[in-house]
């Protein structure tokens, strides 16, 4: 089974948006270096938190046509936000890319409200390119995870090609929240039309959270963690989802849905694993449905799970899916 429309996204992330950088409300990186992002050697990193800390709340950081900037930063986060924000892209050809020189334990965007603004709305990332160049921390992290509760909602990710070369504990994206935080510290969270390498990570989120349309890769699992316990609406649609652990785990969720995807088990791979697995370790995961879908293994040596539902779940629905195992021969 294979979706065409995989396949069209690449023209959305190619889109040259008509916006620029004197467009009202709009900051670049170049109205503090007309020189900057561009070299593809220097480190941009103070030019880029200089337009980050000018753009307003719900403001728009716009990476110009070629704007590529270069982030090598210091300490545990390169790039530090704490209110709302817009970054807009025209394509592949605009963005932020992590240097080979950050280390693993560094972020490249780190974002948390501040204490005094515990509820937030408004995180949108759009046309653009994250990445790293070499073995880096994780890409973007969003943390509630500050001494006071913190909600961070509508979080969307539209037309963005993220890349990142970690290990199995790094990610593209992660969503880090703490389990006592009822309000599940993140809701409201859309991945759309994009690539991402490098999987996402989710920790405690709450309530509707999309991936649709999207083209995702894990070092480890591609999609994995939790919603806090009531939470639900998590839902996989015309996706493609691979990971050499596997390509979606969840610990706790209400009705998740994967509907009309492609999850398999990365080749080449050495474990066998799960492709699919609701675990319910950290809660009854409730109504399960997967759907016109289909669930395949490509591995070297052993033969991954294809779907597996644990001892915590209630009232599972399949139907109209394909099974494949597909053991491959190592070169």
């Amino acid at each position: 089974m294979k979706f065409p429309f995989v396949s069209v996204l690449i023209l959305g992330l190619l889109f040259a948006g008509s916006a620029n950088a004197q467009t009202p409300g709009y900051v670049s990186p170049r109205d503090f270096n007309p020189s900057a992002c561009g070299a593809g050697s220097t480190d941009d990193t103070a030019t880029v938190q200089a337009a980050i800390n000018a753009t307003p709340d719900g403001g728009t950081l716009f990476f110009g046509n070629n704007v590529v900037c270069i982030i090598k930063g210091s300490g545990t986060a390169a790039l530090t936000r704490t209110i709302p924000i817009n970054m807009l892209g025209t394509g592949f050809n605009s963005g932020l890319v992590f240097d080979a020189s950050a280390p693993s334990t560094r972020t490249m965007l780190f974002i948390q409200p501040l204490p005094s603004t515990p509820f937030t709305i408004g995180y949108n990332f759009s046309n653009m390119t994250i990445a790293a160049q070499g073995a880096s921390g994780d890409l973007v992290q969003f943390s509630s995870t500050s001494s006071a509760v913190t909600t961070l909602e509508s979080i969307n990710f539209d037309n963005v090609l993220m890349s990142i070369a970690g290990g199995l504990q790094k990610y593209a994206v992660r969503f880090s929240n703490l389990p006592g935080n009822a309000n599940g510290g993140f809701v409201k969270v859309s991945f759309r039309n994009g690539i991402i390498s490098g999987g996402v990570r989710l920790e405690y989120v709450g309530d509707t959270i999309l991936f649709d349309n999207m083209i995702i890769t894990g070092e480890n699992i591609a999609i994995s963690g939790s919603q806090v316990p009531g939470a639900g609406n998590l839902v996989v649609s015309r996706s493609n989802i691979t990971g050499r652990g596997g390509a979606l785990q969840l610990d706790c969720a209400v009705a998740p849905r994967i509907t009309t995807s492609e999850l398999e088990q990365q080749f080449p791979n050495t474990s066998t694993g799960r492709i699919v697995y609701f675990s319910g370790s950290l809660c009854a995961i409730d109504n399960p449905i997967v759907e016109t879908t289909q669930i395949q293994s490509t591995t070297v040596g052993g033969v991954a799970v294809l779907i597996e539902f644990g001892p915590n779940i209630t009232n599972p629905m399949i139907w109209a899916i394909a099974l494949a195992r597909r053991p491959r021969t190592a070169a």
